[in-house]
């Protein structure tokens, strides 16, 4: 029996080996030192360097260039590759690894460190740009304009001629329609005399009396000095200091006396000359419609007194039964006088 112990034990010992060799054969390569390169396995070729930005594709096959040889590894179509991308190569096929050889490491994917330059604006920034230190020139105008060697402006028109200065007023004439209702026409002369200094000369006739059964026949002659508030003679306000001297006869008649037939004075009646003096004031306003004169209007109120006695009229009646009729002239409130003023005429 000795035989198969040994066949046992030679068949335990080549057990043994094949075991301690597939362990060995699968356990991994110690990493070589940093200083030591990988060593490459045999019959892979190595990897192509990554495409920069710039560099030309692989050229195609040309016409009539050896073709490859049948049970050569096929080669994939290059395609160009994407500047600052790196592609993992392709493996070949029938280069397997060598066993117990270590497992290169697989670079990493993405954005190699060059990468696209750096586009965009520079650190500097955009230069400062504005309007000049010195500002604007004082008059208002670029520099160099109106200056030597600048830009002049283009003459204008010439000026119009300057007008002609008024030579409105020196005179005026004109008619009043406001005494009309105290039984008087009137009539106005006025002359410029300096600056805003006027004289006026107003001559009436008295051709009758506002008072029932009184009549006033004679004239009235009066004056006005004007002072122009606007400083130029028939222009505006003005401030008149009036004065007048009255003659004329008053006719009283009784309100029961017959008519006459011939126009004659009724022996029923009284009649006295009255004379007086009227002093007053006036204030009121000049227009002329016109620059060098034309129509013109002026017009006022004021106040004045009179500086005669009393008059007394009285006139029999004409029967026994009627008594005499009376009426008293100057007295009291009767020495105050209107004034007024409408005169209408040209000025020149």
């Amino acid at each position: 029996m000795p035989r198969p112990r040994l066949l046992s034990s030679v068949a335990a010992a080549t057990a043994l080996c094949l075991s301690t060799g597939l362990a060995s054969a699968q356990q991994p390569a110690p990493p070589p030192p940093p200083d030591q390169a990988t060593p490459k396995p045999p019959g892979q070729p190595a990897p192509p360097p990554p495409a920069s930005w710039g560099q030309p594709m692989p050229a195609a096959p040309q016409p009539g260039a050896p073709q490859q040889q049948p049970g050569a590894p096929q080669q994939q179509p290059a395609f160009p590759q994407q500047p600052g991308y790196w592609q993992q190569p392709t493996p070949q096929p029938g280069a397997a690894p060598q066993p117990g050889a270590a497992p290169q490491p697989v670079p990493q994917q993405g954005y190699p460190q060059q990468g696209y330059p750096q586009q965009g604006y520079p650190q500097q920034g955009y230069p400062q740009q504005g309007y000049p230190q010195q500002g604007y020139p004082q008059q208002g105008f670029p520099q160099g304009y109106g200056q030597p060697g600048g830009f002049a402006p283009p003459a204008g028109p010439p000026p119009p001629p300057a007008p002609k200065p008024a030579t409105c007023c020196r005179w005026s004439a004109r008619v009043d329609p406001f005494d009309l209702l105290f039984r008087r026409l009137t009539a106005q002369v006025e002359v410029a005399v300096v600056g805003p200094l006027a004289l006026e000369l107003t001559p009436s006739w008295i051709f009758d009396s506002p008072t029932e059964f009184l009549t006033e026949k004679g004239f009235s002659f009066g004056g006005n000095v004007a002072f122009y508030l606007s400083g130029k003679a028939f222009q505006g306000m003005w401030l008149k200091a009036h004065m007048a001297y009255e003659s004329y006869d008053a006719t009283l008649t009784h309100p029961n006396a017959p008519a006459t037939s011939d126009g004659s004075v009724s022996p029923f009646s009284a009649t006295k000359s009255v004379s007086t003096g009227v002093f007053g004031a006036m204030i009121g306003s000049t227009s002329v419609f016109g620059r060098d004169g034309g129509f013109v209007i002026s017009g006022g109120i004021g106040i004045g007194a009179a500086t005669a006695g009393t008059v007394t009229l009285t006139a029999p009646g004409p029967s026994p039964l009627d008594p005499a009729a009376q009426v008293t002239l100057f007295d009291k409130l009767d020495r105050i006088k209107l004034l007024g003023s409408l005169g209408l005429g040209v000025a020149f």
